[in-house]
């Protein structure tokens, strides 16, 4: 895909990633109140103790249209880019399964947001860099 711009195949992922994330890491939260109430941020199903949310598989959905569509191959990223694109990518995945890094970022609304804001950011340059 080209360099420096973003690609119109990435505004759907980019547009989803941090509606999605926020609500996962309790940012915001978004339900709808038609025929009964749904909240994005509720467990649809369990993997033992964790609760998998609609918000959660967008996030992954995201992340993984994001990096498919960049060809994430490493051969022009710094290693503190790399190291960036890895957090962003695991952020939201440790903090769903991880219960020490959920009740690190629980314990300050800004470490949420600030969190948040780094994912928001590296799936953007992500997007407009490769």
């Amino acid at each position: 895909m080209a360099q420096n711009e973003i690609d119109v195949v990435d505004v759907a992922p980019l547009v989803l990633l941090p509606i999605a994330a926020g609500m996962v890491l309790g940012v915001w939260s978004f339900g709808i109140s038609l025929f009964g109430t749904y909240d994005f941020a509720a467990p649809l199903f369990s993997i033992g103790n964790t609760g998998i949310s609609a918000a959660f598989l967008m996030t992954i959905g995201s992340v993984g249209a994001i990096v498919a569509t960049n060809e994430l191959d490493g051969s022009s990223y710094e290693n503190y880019e790399y190291g960036a694109i890895v957090f962003a990518l695991a952020a939201v995945p440790l903090y769903v399964f991880v219960p020490a890094v959920a009740t690190l970022i629980d314990g300050s609304d800004i470490l949420a947001f600030v969190v948040w804001l780094a994912i928001a950011a590296v799936a953007t340059a992500l997007a407009y860099l490769e």
